[in-house]
C-alpha cells in the first residue's frame, strides 16, 4: 500500500458517502449488520441501491456476527461487505477467527470487504485485529478518523485506505469526488500530523475511564432484572434489552416516552436497523454520578410503567 492508496477525509461518513456513490447503483446489493451504523443503509438508498442484513446475534453474553445470515444473504446481486469493528451501536470486537471466514466468504463470492475501524483503539478486555492484516487476497477499503481515539469530533478529518485491489478504478473514482470539494481543512490536517507523532499517551488514560463507567452501567443493570445487557467489548455504547412489557408499544415509543418524563435521553435500537423491537442504545461517557442518576430515572420509568400492566 502506498501514500496514493489513503484518501482523506470529512470523517469517516465522507468516505461512507465516497464509496457508496462510486460502487451502488439499482442493480447492486451491500450487505451489512443489524443493527448498523445509519449512514450505511442510508447512502447506499441514496445511490439507488439495496441494503441487505445480516444479523449480530447475543451469545454467552457477548455479540457476535451470525456469518450463516450473513453467507445466507449473498445473491448475484451482492458487492460488498460491510463490517464495522468495534461495531457501534453493540460494542461488538469481531474476533480474528471470525475476521478470517468473512474473508473466506469474500472470496469465494467475488466481494468487497468494506472494514469501518473508527473505534479501533477503544478496546476493554479483547483483541482488536484490522481486517487488512488478516486477509491478503480480497479487496478491502479501511475506514478510520481521529475523532473518537483524539477526542476531536468537530475536526472531521478521516481516511480510507484501499488494500489488495488489482485495479484502481474504484480508487479513481472516490478520488474524483474528494477533488470535487478540494480537500479537507488543511490546518486540523497538519494539528492531528503532530499530534500522533509527538504524543498519544491520552489515550490509555481514556480507556481506563471508559473501562470503568462500562462495568460500572453493567454491575447497575445486572441488579435489575428488566433488562439484560451483552458485555461491549471496545466503543463506548451498551445496546441493552428490554426484556419486560410494559405501556410503550416498541422500542421507539419507550425512548420517547423515558425522554418526555424522565429527561433521558436514549436511543431506539430501531434506529440501528435492529432486526427486534427490544434493544435501545445508551453511551456510557458521562462520569458515574451523572450515570447513576440516568439509570435511577430509567429504572423508575420502568417500574411505574410496568405497575399500570392490567
Amino acid at each position: 500500500m502506498s501514500p496514493e492508496d489513503i484518501v482523506i477525509t470529512a470523517g469517516v461518513s465522507e468516505g461512507i458517502n465516497f464509496i457508496m456513490a462510486s460502487l451502488v447503483d439499482k442493480e447492486t446489493e451491500v450487505l451489512i449488520p443489524s443493527p448498523t451504523y445509519p449512514l450505511y443503509k442510508n447512502f447506499i438508498a441514496f445511490y439507488g441501491g439495496t441494503p441487505k442484513y445480516y444479523r449480530l446475534i447475543e451469545r454467552d453474553g457477548r455479540w457476535c456476527i451470525d456469518l450463516e445470515s450473513l453467507e445466507e444473504n449473498i445473491t448475484e446481486k451482492t458487492v460488498a461487505i460491510v463490517i464495522i469493528n468495534p461495531n457501534n451501536p453493540t460494542g461488538m470486537v469481531i474476533p480474528k477467527e471470525d475476521i478470517e471466514e468473512i474473508g473466506r466468504i469474500a472470496e469465494e463470492h467475488g466481494l468487497l470487504i468494506i472494514s469501518d475501524e473508527i473505534y479501533d483503539r477503544i478496546v476493554y478486555d479483547s483483541t482488536f485485529y484490522s481486517t487488512a492484516s488478516l486477509i491478503k487476497d480480497v479487496p478491502i477499503i479501511g475506514l478510520n478518523g481521529f475523532s473518537k481515539t483524539y477526542l476531536v469530533t468537530g475536526w472531521r478529518i478521516g481516511y480510507m485506505y484501499f488494500c489488495n485491489f488489482d485495479s484502481n478504478r474504484l480508487r479513481d473514482a472516490v478520488l474524483k469526488l474528494a477533488r470535487n470539494r478540494l480537500c479537507t481543512a488543511t490546518p486540523f490536517q497538519k494539528a492531528l500530523a503532530d499530534t500522533i507523532n509527538i504524543d498519544d499517551s491520552h489515550i490509555s488514560e481514556m480507556i481506563t475511564k471508559l473501562r470503568k463507567r462500562r462495568d460500572y452501567t453493567l454491575k447497575l443493570i445486572e441488579e435489575v432484572e428488566d433488562i439484560t445487557c451483552s458485555i461491549p467489548e471496545g466503543a463506548f455504547y451498551l445496546f441493552p434489552k428490554i426484556e419486560t412489557e410494559g405501556e410503550w408499544k416498541d422500542d421507539k415509543e419507550f425512548s420517547r416516552k423515558l425522554l418526555l418524563e424522565e429527561k433521558v435521553l436514549i436511543v431506539a435500537g430501531s434506529g440501528f436497523y435492529m432486526h427486534d423491537k427490544k434493544h435501545v442504545r445508551i453511551v456510557f461517557l458521562p462520569p458515574e454520578e451523572y450515570l447513576q442518576e440516568a439509570f435511577e430515572r430509567l429504572f423508575r420509568f420502568i417500574r411505574n410503567h410496568k405497575s399500570k400492566i392490567a
